[in-house]
């Protein structure tokens, strides 16, 4: 049986490795946090968009409102990078819920790059992130290899994305 093709993710595998709902990652779309590529048959997020939302999950779930995720992402999206808020380690105000960079200097995402004083944020553990995603990946690819029509090759995932 010859594998399919890993092109993305399908909104319902990015609902449950995200944690997110549909509707939810349907909004973050429209508002630009992610770009999947549009399909014949709806659209395809790639391993970036997940990490993304899973990132917006953990800052919601520390009570970081929309609004100042947004203009985080917004930030480093002007500052032509690789950076973006899943590769970076990230601290939220306390005070505010502004999204902060952590680095040599605390730098305020949410506020155009202002610089933070370190004893007002609470640092999150985002690194963890990516190794939560892909043993999401590994326990999905798991389930879906006994649907053959649906499998995805854990191979294709490893070469793609490792």
């Amino acid at each position: 049986m010859a594998l399919k093709v890993f092109e993305g993710f399908q909104l319902e595998m990015v609902s449950e490795l995200s944690l997110l709902s549909a509707s939810s990652i349907n909004t973050l779309r429209r508002h630009g946090m992610v770009t999947p590529v549009k399909q014949s048959g709806g659209y395809l997020y790639s391993f970036a968009d997940v990490l993304t939302l899973r990132v917006i999950r953990q800052l919601r779930e520390n009570d970081v409102p929309l609004k100042n995720i947004v203009k985080a992402h917004d930030y480093l999206s002007k500052l032509n990078t690789s950076k973006s808020l899943f590769n970076l380690e990230i601290a939220v105000r306390k005070d505010t819920g502004e999204v902060v960079a952590v680095g040599e200097n605390l730098v305020n995402l949410s506020r155009h790059g202002q610089l933070q004083i370190r004893e007002v944020c609470h640092i999150i553990p985002i690194g963890r992130t990516l190794e939560r995603v892909r043993k999401n990946i590994v326990e999905l690819d798991r389930r879906l290899t006994r649907k053959p029509k649906t499998s995805i090759s854990l191979a294709a995932l490893r070469k793609k994305y490792a």
